[in-house]
């Protein structure tokens, strides 16, 4: 139960509408109840505080402003926002409840808005226990931003339709997303890494860790993230995002890295992108087939269509194994080249069929990537 919602209380615009739009990437217009398409603004003695939620996060955030009247409602959070939006002149804003309607007031201007009662209003599940873990949000953000571009679509496997998160004493945090074409692995130690006889793993939706991202991003501070066996919390500052997991097991990607690996080559990350965007712009079919042809201390990137158009582009590099042609999917070489901030990606394979295997370390995070070549027979 929520406190009465007489409500009367004064805060930033831009204070208001920061918080609305991180609550509107959680709330979810398309259900039948309405309430979860509206934000649960509570005020009382602790201080403002602003709530959404959907089928599987919630989240809530705190915010800065005077409270003369305790109180909570609901109110539809796309329509808060855009009236917020639309009055930038607006800064100090007073918002109070008058019958069924919440009120925000500036100057002489006034805006009233349909309300849902706070009663109505789902409440969030309390993670009791669980594993915890703090690290910088930019390292978070890099881990997601590196994993999350090969996680599957394919709901028939829920599992891959997440991120793996696992917690070690060894490792610390390991970040891990496949859909078995490719996969994306990232690991950091930690400050304080947990005591654990076995690995804890957990299976982020991926919706999940792309909000977590955003918030890392908008954060430079610590954050926290505490697992249970089904649901998550993250947060930093004052805000706290609460998620379901997926309950499933995840593969075991350890077997996919090669132990032996002869041929390596530094890629020019740059030069490299700029051959894949170009190939990509003839290339045919579903796979966007593009070839990588490796020669004495020289790299062709080369692709054709079915109107016998081609693209070839040669790079410098320092190669001294015997030549080998190996086929891609370009689009899933440039995704590898997007989260690279080095000059240059360090490229190790056996043969023509055999995984391939990408690293580079950046921000304390050790990242390794691996995808299958296409079969050029």
């Amino acid at each position: 139960m929520f406190c009465d919602p007489i409500m009367h209380l004064r805060l930033d615009r831009r204070i208001l509408m920061d918080a609305v739009s991180h609550c509107l990437k959680v709330v979810d217009r398309r259900v039948t109840n309405p309430c979860l398409a509206n934000v649960l603004l509570l005020a009382s003695e602790e201080g403002i505080r602003l709530m959404a939620t959907n089928a599987q996060m919630a989240i809530e955030i705190g915010v800065e402003g005077e409270v003369t009247e305790p109180g909570a409602t609901s109110v539809g959070a796309q329509k808060l926002h855009d009236l917020l939006r639309e009055w930038p002149s607006a800064e100090a804003l007073e918002l109070m409840m008058e019958g069924n309607r919440l009120v925000v007031r500036h100057g002489r201007s006034r805006l009233r808005l349909n309300t849902i009662s706070a009663d109505e209003f789902p409440s969030p599940t309390a993670i009791e226990g669980g594993l915890e873990v703090s690290l910088s949000s930019a390292v978070l953000s890099e881990m997601i931003r590196s994993t999350q571009f090969s996680v599957s679509s394919d709901e028939t496997r829920p599992y891959l339709t997440g991120i793996l998160f696992e917690i070690s004493s060894d490792h610390g945090l390991r970040v891990v997303s496949t859909d078995i074409h490719r996969l994306s692995f990232c690991q950091t130690a930690l400050s304080a890494a947990p005591e654990v006889e076995r690995p804890f793993q957990v299976i982020v939706p991926a919706r999940t860790a792309l909000e977590i991202k955003r918030l890392c991003d908008d954060f430079d501070a610590p954050v926290r993230l505490l697992f249970s066996q089904d649901r998550l919390a993250f947060s930093v500052g004052e805000v706290m995002l609460t998620s379901r997991l997926i309950n499933a097991r995840y593969p075991l990607y350890e077997e996919v890295f090669p132990d032996a690996l002869p041929r390596r080559i530094m890629l020019p990350t740059q030069e490299a992108d700029g051959a894949l965007r170009r190939c990509l712009v003839v290339a045919d079919g579903m796979n966007h087939d593009v070839l990588l042809h490796f020669s004495a201390n020289a790299l062709m990137v080369s692709a054709t269509n079915s109107e016998q158009e081609q693209v070839d582009d040669f790079l410098a590099v320092q190669y001294s194994e015997d030549p080998v042609q190996l086929g891609f999917n370009g689009n899933y070489l440039r995704d590898v080249l997007s989260v690279t901030s080095s000059d240059q990606l360090r490229m190790e394979f056996s043969d023509a069929g055999s995984p391939v295997l990408f690293t580079e370390q950046t921000l304390g995070v050790e990242k390794r990537f691996i995808v299958m070549p296409l079969n050029l027979g």
